[in-house]
């Protein structure tokens, strides 16, 4: 199982880095850690889903551990929550 720790700023530029490092471990089990997350922009939290959807396809382990307050904040001010990240709502 991978576990990747997810960057303080999760930003446009951020989310590219950590959808291309996620593209290299494609069809892996795979953790990400959101516990260092103190801004998510939009950009950000749709690369999680878009990944965690194409872990769905790929029928592979994905999720989302550890939201910071600060993350959980910003995914509500977007209508999201934990939630959505939640293995269930993969599903």
């Amino acid at each position: 199982m991978l576990r990747i720790e997810l960057p303080e700023v999760l930003d446009q530029r951020a989310a590219q880095t950590v959808a291309d490092h996620l593209l290299s471990h494609r069809g892996e089990v795979v953790t990400l850690d959101a516990s260092h997350v103190r801004r998510l922009g939009a950009i950000g939290a749709e690369m999680l889903i878009a990944a965690q959807k194409q872990w769905l396809a790929d029928e592979t382990h994905f999720s989302v551990s550890g939201w910071s307050q600060e993350a959980q904040d910003a995914l509500g001010e977007i209508g999201l929550s934990t939630e959505d990240f939640a293995e269930e709502a993969a599903q």
